[in-house]
């Protein structure tokens, strides 16, 4: 046969092998093609020097389609020195140019590889011109470039020609070429990497018709197609196409060349890339170990395809959340890259980018803005600021920023990065629209809710239009819309927009997906923040049933849902429970994650809430310094997660009254703050604000003025005058006020805060009410009593129609005004005021409920005033058969309510029945205190009385004034006993509601013990504490609060820690912060006297109850407030929900 036809014959062969994609067996080919032609003497024509050049170019191809490069770039060379010499052949030279462009370009050595290209173009148009076939070889292969320098319209400007000029072609001879089917692939990767997946797959579907058409469905060109089709339906997660498509160009490679070629190597990444969305990690971590297998041994050790894989297990990785191995896989990618393309390259920048993604969920957000920063740079050296993928990083840096608060900087990147995408790519865009949402995010945090729902409508509008109405991407953004509507308070509209997010994954993915547990978990954190906890176990279960199916039982998001389950738990006092899915979840994170990681961090943070709520301050102070220890050694000492740890233990202090080292933590936190997000941050604000609150309770008033200003300055910067956040402060200044009895400025606050909870809230809303009832209480300490009662009864008609006549907060109400009635001697309408208060407590607690037991008391004092004495004994003995049942006879409590009603008795001149009354209140007092010593004053009270009924001249005042001045006579004014009997005296004046002459005599007391006493005599403790208790049913506030503080000052520097007399101190200053509206300050003083009594007398001491009833009023009166309060009330209280 002549070698010419054989040849020819072998070229075809050859041809369509390669044309298949079977680049192995087209070199086989070549090479004997290139042996045969050496034999001949190339010297004799140029046809045959031609023949020569074409097959070492020819063999040259094959090798650069295996990668093999140094063969190709050999035989390249071997072509250009023929072609050298074919002078009038300058398509040869052409040929040259773009098969070593075609090197240099597998090769990452794209700006050497466009420089080919553009020779090769330059030949080519000065042969052909431009509308030549031959031409649009060179703008389909230098839009290839453009498109790998990620200029995408640059790449689709180039594609677009050559489309153009190969339509034309096949129009004029109705003949398909198969170098179309290249472009309509090429163009399809410029829309895909664009985000145009719609446009993408129609030009993916085009080229396979043609391919398909010339060289029939079984050649590795069709595979190829279908690997492109499987990544467009990964990237709108239609996962079920994806694997159809991936699997076919299995299929397709295994029949042709088999599986242990790059070839399938390529496909097993696709099948890695697939499994990472499902969720199946080992089995992706699989697939890209047989990809590696095979790359290394076919490419060495160091080249760009084994680099793409390692960044497929990068991803993996980072999904089960082993982030140091996905580094190290990102840093072996790194290495390679700048191994072959140099220190300053677009793929080495996305590298870096992709790191910096690794720190971001680490939390170490300086760390990815370094990344992200250096990625940047290099994108902005390259491609200039009107460059997609700098928008890309621009975005990154913007979400970076986000998550450390800054978000007005997050914000100023987004900006920067929007328009650049506006620029590049155009508004209709799914970039854009993933944007829009993060912007939309931005503007939540800065509570500009109007503007986040209004651009999450847009994206939304974007993603619709591109992806039609059930898409994965449309229902993150459902899911973000909601979140908005949600801090907007329209939760109902935020449930819906989470429905339909729902109703699409349930058609994409099935019943059974994680994507679908995290949106349950995500309708269960709502129905949770609205306070529906049956619902939002509900939801968290059908979250763990799906992941327990699909996941197996030992899973990190199984340890998540753990942990959700148990945080409703403990908002449910199911503790016990809660406690032990926490551990269930601690296990599987220490298995997985090890001791020392952010999600153990979560779990302690859990455990530290249930301990809190036991009031088991010292686990809970333990389970935080747990967190904090591990945020120190995972994120150094001034990472901003650390400022939220130091605001947990400052609340731990701050709970068990140790405001020192509640206010060190809240300046660490403050510092932390300060550092990362400025000092006009909101955040900071709430520290301040927090800051100010324990300043108040320790009645360092000006102080808590001094931090409320600071934060009311930050807020009004970024809120604007008229915000509920502002209204809130002008309350909490307002109390401040109140409490300086600077009743004028406090009365300016509330006003100022109750116009602004009208605009926003309306009239009718129980922060209005609350803010009318603030002021009303002001109008009461002013005497203003008909302006008072107005008032209390405007709260009482709100709550009524909010919330029913029969709610809680209707308690406090009546109280209030009972009592205002009764300060104005309108002591009818306070007597049916109190009633009103009995039939809802009765309706609520019961009737033998210590509520109830309290109002009957209140009622009897109003009949002793109005000398019903009557009606006085009766509500007495029915509040004590109440206190017998409760606490049975053996409280302190009913001593009390016997000695009111033995008063009750004398004045009624029953002195048989008021003897025996204080007998009974004697027994029931020696038994609780044994403490005969205490019988004298009892007895001596007794015995005045039995005087009384003898000699009708005389009242127990008088006998002690007599034993006062027998004293002083003997013994001068300056001593011992004769301040004893003053202070005697003093008491019995106190009894009798004598409160002026007890007022005179207690402060000659005083005088004589500051003469002869030290001045940290515990003598000294005891008078300033009776002294408190005249000031206090004075109403003189402000003089019993000093007096109770000095008394105070006197037990701590004695070292009385645990003296029953200070804890009468911190009730009594608890009762006056309860009468001034203060509820968090009287929360705090009852529960210090609460942990004395336990200290001294144990958990069964009676009047634990008395406090604990104390607690339950406050707590009844805002059922805002019960989860705070259910946090401070001791176990043994027993508390009305």
């Amino acid at each position: 046969m002549n070698v010419k036809i054989k040849n020819r014959s072998q070229h075809a062969i050859a041809n369509e092998n390669f044309n298949n994609g079977n680049y192995q067996a087209a070199l086989t080919l070549y090479m004997q093609i290139l042996e045969d032609c050496r034999k001949v003497d190339h010297q004799i024509d140029k046809a045959t020097q031609a023949d020569l050049c074409n097959a070492n170019l020819n063999v040259a191809k094959a090798h650069c389609m295996l990668y093999h490069s140094q063969q190709a770039n050999h035989f390249c060379c071997q072509s250009h020195q023929l072609a050298k010499q074919l002078t009038d052949n300058h398509l040869i030279v052409a040929e040259y140019h773009d098969c070593s462009g075609d090197i240099k370009r597998l090769a990452g050595r794209y700006c050497e590889a466009l420089v080919e290209y553009q020779e090769s173009f330059s030949t080519r148009i000065s042969v052909k011109g431009e509308d030549n076939p031959s031409t649009a070889k060179s703008f389909n292969k230098i839009g290839k470039i453009l498109y790998l320098q990620q200029k995408y319209n640059e790449s689709l400007h180039m594609q677009q020609k050559a489309r153009n000029i190969l339509l034309l072609q096949v129009d004029n001879n109705n003949i398909p070429n198969i170098d179309i089917a290249e472009v309509y692939s090429d163009i399809g990767m410029v829309y895909m990497s664009q985000g145009n997946l719609l446009d993408a797959s129609i030009l993916f579907e085009k080229s396979l018709l043609v391919i398909i058409k010339i060289l029939g469905e079984n050649n590795l060109r069709v595979a190829d197609i279908y690997n492109k089709l499987g990544s467009v339906y990964l990237m709108q997660n239609q996962l079920e196409e994806a694997t159809a498509m991936f699997k076919k160009a299995s299929n397709i490679i295994n029949e042709i060349i088999g599986l242990n070629t790059l070839e399938a190597a390529t496909t097993f990444n696709n099948f890695a890339r697939i499994q990472l969305a499902q969720g199946k990690y080992d089995e992706a971590e699989l697939m890209c170990s047989k990809s590696l297998s095979i790359q290394i041994v076919r490419l060495g050790n160091n080249h760009l395809k084994i680099a793409e894989t390692y960044t497929t297990l990068s991803q993996v990785y980072k999904g089960v959340k082993k982030y140091n191995e996905a580094i190290d896989a990102l840093q072996k990618v790194i290495n390679m890259q700048r191994m072959i393309l140099g220190d300053r390259h677009l793929i080495i920048a996305e590298s870096y980018f992709n790191i910096g993604e690794i720190y971001d969920l680490q939390a170490s957000y300086d760390d990815s803005l370094l990344f992200y920063q250096v990625c940047l740079k290099i994108r902005l050296e390259i491609s200039g600021d009107m460059d997609e993928n700098v928008a890309k990083t621009y975005h990154r840096i913007g979400l970076a920023q986000f998550s450390l608060g800054e978000y007005n900087n997050a914000l100023n990147h987004y900006h920067h990065g929007l328009r650049c995408y506006l620029e590049m790519i155009g508004f209709q865009n799914l970039t854009v629209a993933s944007l829009l949402n993060d912007l939309g995010l931005a503007n939540q945090k800065l509570e500009n809710y109007n503007e986040a729902i209004s651009v999450h409508s847009q994206a939304i509008s974007i993603q619709r239009r591109l992806l039609g109405q059930c898409n994965s991407s449309l229902a993150s953004s459902y899911n973000s819309i909601a979140i908005a509507y949600q801090l907007n308070g329209n939760f109902n509209q935020a449930i819906c927009m989470l429905q339909k997010k729902l109703k699409i994954q349930l058609v994409l993915l099935g019943k059974n997906d994680t994507k679908i547990a995290n949106t349950y978990s995500n309708l269960g954190s709502l129905y949770q923040l609205q306070g529906k906890y049956v619902d939002a176990l509900v939801m968290y279960k059908k979250c763990k049933k799906i992941l327990l199916k699909v996941l197996g039982n030992n899973n990190i998001d199984l340890a998540e849902s753990h942990r959700n389950i148990g945080f409703i738990y403990i908002l449910q006092g199911r503790y016990d429970d809660a406690m032990s899915l926490l551990r269930q979840s601690l296990q599987i994170y220490y298995e997985k994650l090890g001791q020392n990681d952010l999600e153990v961090v979560k779990v302690y943070e859990n455990i530290g809430s249930i301990y809190n709520c036991q009031r088991d301050f010292s686990s809970a102070l333990g389970a935080y310094r747990k967190c904090l220890a591990i945020k120190l050694t995972l994120l150094g000492n001034n990472h901003f997660d650390l400022a939220v740890t130091y605001s947990d233990i400052a609340s731990i202090y701050y709970s068990i009254a140790q405001f020192d080292q509640a206010l060190g933590s809240y300046e660490k936190c403050l510092k932390i703050q300060e550092n990362h997000l400025g000092l006009d941050h909101l955040q900071v604000a709430t520290t301040y604000y927090n800051i100010g609150k324990i300043y108040y309770l320790q009645n360092k008033q000006d102080t808590a003025l001094a931090m409320y200003n600071k934060c009311k300055n930050i807020q009004l910067k970024s809120l604007g005058e008229k915000n509920p956040t502002i209204a809130k402060l002008y309350i909490s200044i307002g109390l401040v006020h109140v409490s300086k009895e600077q009743y004028e400025d406090a009365m300016l606050l509330y006003q100022k805060g109750l116009a602004i909870q009208i605009k926003y809230l309306g009239s009718n809303n129980s922060q209005t009410a609350s803010t009318l009832s603030n002021i009303a209480s002001v109008y009461k300490a002013q005497n203003k009593f008909d302006d008072a009662i107005s008032l209390y009864n405007n709260c009482i008609s709100i709550e009524e129609e909010l919330s029913g006549d029969h709610h809680g907060c209707m308690i406090i109400l009546y109280q209030n005004l009972a009592s205002t009635y009764e300060s104005c001697d309108k002591l009818d309408d306070a007597i049916k005021a109190y009633h009103k208060c009995l039939n809802i407590q009765q309706h609520l607690f019961g009737e033998n409920s210590l509520h109830v037991a309290s109002t009957f008391n209140d009622i009897a004092s109003i009949y002793v005033k109005q000398s019903k004495h009557n009606d006085a004994a009766f509500q007495c003995e029915e509040s004590i058969k109440i206190l017998n049942k409760a606490l049975g006879d053996k409280s302190l409590l009913v001593v009390t309510m016997y000695n009111k009603l033995a008063n009750i008795y004398a004045e009624q001149g029953h002195i048989d029945k008021a003897l025996t009354t204080l007998h009974q209140s004697l027994d029931i007092f020696l038994a609780l205190r044994k403490e005969k010593s205490s019988k004298n004053e009892t007895i001596l009270f007794r015995d005045a009385l039995e005087c009384k009924q003898q000699f009708k001249c005389f009242d127990q005042m008088s006998l002690l004034q007599k034993t006062v001045d027998i004293q002083q006579n003997f013994l001068g004014d300056y001593n011992s006993l004769v301040s004893m009997s003053n202070h005697n005296s003093g008491s019995t004046y106190l009894a009798a509601d004598r409160l002026d002459d007890a007022l005179k005599i207690c402060n000659k007391c005083l005088k004589i013990q500051r003469q002869i006493l030290d001045d940290n005599h515990p003598a000294l403790a005891k008078t300033y504490y009776k002294l408190g208790i005249i000031y206090l049913q004075q109403d003189n506030h402000k003089d019993a609060l000093s007096m109770f503080q000095l008394s105070i000052d006197i037990q701590n520097r004695n070292d009385d820690d645990n003296d029953a007399l200070l804890a009468n101190c911190y009730q009594s200053i608890a009762s006056i912060y309860k009468l001034s509206g203060n509820k968090t300050s009287a929360i705090m003083m009852y529960d210090k006297c609460l942990n004395i009594q336990k200290t001294l007398f144990g958990e069964s001491y009676p009047n634990i109850s008395e406090i604990c009833q104390e607690l339950n009023e406050i707590a009844i009166t805002d059922s805002r407030k019960f989860y705070n309060i259910e946090k401070i009330i001791s176990p043994q209280c027993e508390f009305y929900v």
